[in-house]
């Protein structure tokens, strides 16, 4: 896939997912919504970043039948594994959802080695996540993540 369609595909996608934060921090109260509008602003900066860089890489760019052709099955892979996120973080809560769909999205895109080298990397991916996250928002930040049945 050509560089600046994964950029302009990434832009497009951050883009989305700030105006979807900033319609949902209208709920919260103003001394609660200082670190989500931080953290909105940042992800449309980059998103903004990426819109730019994509489309000057594509006035850049040489013809199109040079460049490598789009997986769609990998595409059909995120935006499934995606909305299996979205829904299984309400029904499990937030660390357990994020270490299955850590897990098996690493397994199902890992392109080197075999099934042995995926189980390692999406083990080693989700651990690591999973602990960073949980260090920054549930231990320095005290923010409450969603919770479900498990945890």
């Amino acid at each position: 896939m050509r560089s600046s369609t994964t950029d302009l595909a990434a832009a497009a996608f951050s883009l989305v997912f700030a105006v979807i934060f900033y319609a949902q921090s209208a709920k919260l109260t103003s001394v609660s919504r200082l670190y989500p509008m931080c953290l909105i602003a940042f992800i449309s900066a980059g998103g903004l970043f990426l819109l730019a860089l994509g489309f000057y890489k594509r006035r850049q760019s040489e013809a199109l039948s040079e460049e490598e052709p789009v997986s769609l099955r990998r595409v059909g892979i995120i935006c499934a594994t995606s909305a299996t996120y979205a829904v299984l973080v309400n029904l499990l809560g937030f660390y357990s959802a994020s270490a299955i769909f850590l897990l098996g999205s690493a397994m199902l895109l890992h392109d080197a080695g075999g099934w042995k080298k995926s189980v390692l990397a999406g083990c080693m991916l989700t651990v690591i996540m999973c602990i960073a996250v949980w260090a920054c928002f549930g231990l320095l930040l005290r923010v409450p993540t969603p919770e479900g049945l498990l945890f």
